[in-house]
């Protein structure tokens, strides 16, 4: 009944396509995390993504092409970081990451990171050629003299808005 209990509970914070957490998971941990910096003053980052023109991707390869480039960046991403810090699906190809005691710079260099390992890798998806993936990634820092969840999580995607505006396959931290 445990054992039952547990996978239930795992099965409802997972995204069922690419074993990310989910949207709803994601808000809650983050919650969790944001009263934890307040307490600790520890700080903490945040990193929103989003897969450079993926719309092409699934119109021109199709959705398993797709599906699968989806899953295969997941992975790629719980490469980057550390056991502690976590990735959610929260939209179709829109994900983010959560980095527990990072401070601005520190998630700007993952999220950097992140970006060029993705740039250099081929996606061999079982599709011919290889899909090329570029990811646009928004950086922010939670203040905690007065910043909300909402704010928090704004200043990220508003960077990552940043970032497509400016010609994508590029991060912007400030």
């Amino acid at each position: 009944m445990k054992l039952s209990n547990q996978r239930l509970e795992r099965l409802a914070a997972t995204d069922p396509l690419t074993g990310a957490g989910n949207r709803r998971h994601f808000i809650e941990h983050i919650g969790a995390e944001i009263a934890r910096a307040k307490r600790t003053g520890a700080p903490l980052s945040l990193l929103s993504l989003d897969l450079d023109h993926f719309k092409d991707t699934n119109d021109s390869r199709g959705h398993s092409v797709g599906d699968e480039v989806l899953r295969v960046f997941v992975r790629k991403c719980l490469e980057a970081i550390r056991p502690y810090e976590s990735v959610a699906r929260v939209g179709g190809e829109e994900f983010m990451v959560l980095l527990p005691g990072a401070t601005l710079d520190a998630a700007g260099a993952v999220a950097e990171r992140l970006r060029s390992a993705i740039e250099r890798t081929a996606f061999d998806v079982g599709a011919e050629p290889s899909v090329g993936v570029t990811i646009s990634v928004g950086v922010s820092e939670f203040r905690r003299d007065g910043d909300t969840l909402d704010g928090f999580v704004n200043v990220a995607d508003q960077r990552l808005y940043r970032a497509k505006f400016e010609g994508r396959n590029r991060v912007v931290v400030a």
